[in-house]
Formats: structure tokens, sequence, C-alpha cells
């Protein structure tokens, strides 16, 4: 059993002031870009060259800044799963900035916690979380996911 993830218009429509907060942010960020590179700048040339040149090196660095954040975006949505066969969970996705790709068998699985990251607990203490669990996947494939693996043993947390 695979989770469903959510379509692309429907994660625009529940996230719709995360989606405009990133919007609203890209002047807070074009004036970063600006400042970091007439510093940078400014420390290499002499004052009328770096006026000069910051002009496309602050534009390059705000295009490279804009790109990385929706190419991130980009990967977490593309590469995330959970999926649950007889014996493990497979799970790929994004835990902050890290990436996970981990396979947890069912018989070292202690618990499952759900809230605003899913949370898998083994029994040999280390513990693997995937966020953005809530916004990226439909909520009824992933109630039954839960439901599943409660089935075959795992104990679900709810915080």
């Amino acid at each position: 059993m695979e989770v469903r993830k959510n379509k692309i218009s429907i994660l625009l429509k529940d996230n719709f002031w995360f989606a405009i907060g990133v919007f609203l942010a890209i002047p807070f960020w074009w004036a970063i870009s600006k400042m970091a590179s007439w510093l940078m700048i400014k420390s290499v040339f002499t004052y009328s060259e770096a006026y000069r040149y910051d002009e496309y090196a602050g534009s390059a660095l705000f295009a490279v800044l804009i790109i990385s954040l929706i190419l991130r975006i980009m990967f977490v949505y593309k590469h995330s799963c959970i999926s649950l066969t007889k014996y493990s969970i497979v799970l790929n996705g994004s835990s902050g900035w890290l990436s996970v790709d981990k396979e947890i068998l069912l018989n070292d699985l202690e618990s499952i916690t759900f809230d605003r990251k899913l949370t898998f607990e083994q029994k040999s203490g280390n513990q693997t979380s995937l966020t953005l669990v809530p916004c990226l996947y439909d909520k009824e494939s992933l109630q039954g996911f839960l439901e599943k693996s409660h089935m075959l043993g795992v104990e679900i947390r709810r915080a």
C-alpha cells in the first residue's frame, strides 16, 4: 500500500498562505542578495567598478536563490513516498533539510507518532521523522496507512 500524494492544485489551495508568504518574501530575498553581492564585490573592486557590477551579480545571486528554492520544493514533492509492504515500511522524503531514504522492518518498529510530522520509533531507540506529511499526502490515504500499520501490530500515537 502506498500513501497517495495530493495534487499540486490541492497543495496550493490548502497552503495558500504559505504560497503568498513565499511570493511576498521575494523582495526581501532580492534585497539580501543585492546587499551580499555589494559587500562581496566592494571587497574586490573599487567603488565605481563595484557599482557597475553590482547589478549583474545581485541579479544572478537572486536568481540562484529563487531557483534553488523552487528546485528544493519540486525535489521534495517528487521524491516523497511512504509505502507499506507485508514486512516493512519504505520511507522517502525529507526531514527538515535532510533527505530520508529508509526501509524499516515492521517487527523492528515500535510506534508511529503523527502530529505535524510523522515519526517512526524503532525498538532499538532510533527515530526517523518525515516532515510536511499532513500537507503533502492525502488525508484519507494517510489514515488508511496508519490503520493498516496498526492492524500489523504497530502502535499509533497522535500528539
